[in-house]
């Protein structure tokens, strides 16, 4: 499965490159970025075996979601941009895939610490997007004075 988007095969980010029109090479990178979840994927699996069904049906839809949340993470993180909030810092990004890993694991201690972490990046961004001016459409049309 990860043999078509990393490096050094990337066939099948070759392939999405060619269809789009992209750059072969800037779409693999991408595809790495994103695709480093699947790393993790069964990790989540082995720590949290509510995930196979071993367990009551609640516990794991509640951890299918703690899950699923740091996966969401993890890609924000690595890709630098986090859907609803927009581009995360050099700073932020780090902390961002630590937050999405504590967020996996099964143990409440390091879901909250997880999700402390994840609210605190949010927060800052959230600051950080509404002191902007909104220039977004307010530019003047080329050739007017």
């Amino acid at each position: 499965m990860l043999a078509s988007i990393t490096s050094p095969v990337a066939i099948g980010a070759f392939l999405a490159a060619t269809l789009a029109g992209s750059s072969p090479m800037r779409t693999a990178v991408h595809a790495i970025r994103l695709g480093i979840v699947i790393y993790f994927i069964p990790f989540f699996f082995v720590f949290n075996p509510s995930l196979v069904l071993q367990r009551a049906r609640l516990e794991t839809l509640y951890l299918f979601v703690l899950c699923l949340l740091g996966i969401v993470l993890i890609a924000a993180g690595m890709e630098g941009y986090l859907v609803k909030f927009g581009r995360v810092s050099l700073v932020a990004r780090p902390v961002l895939v630590i937050a999405g890993l504590l967020v996996g694991f099964p143990e409440w201690k390091t879901t909250i610490a997880g999700a402390i972490l994840a609210l605190l990046i949010m927060a800052a961004m959230w600051l950080r997007n509404r002191s902007r001016p909104a220039s977004i459409g307010m530019e003047k049309p080329i050739g007017t004075a």
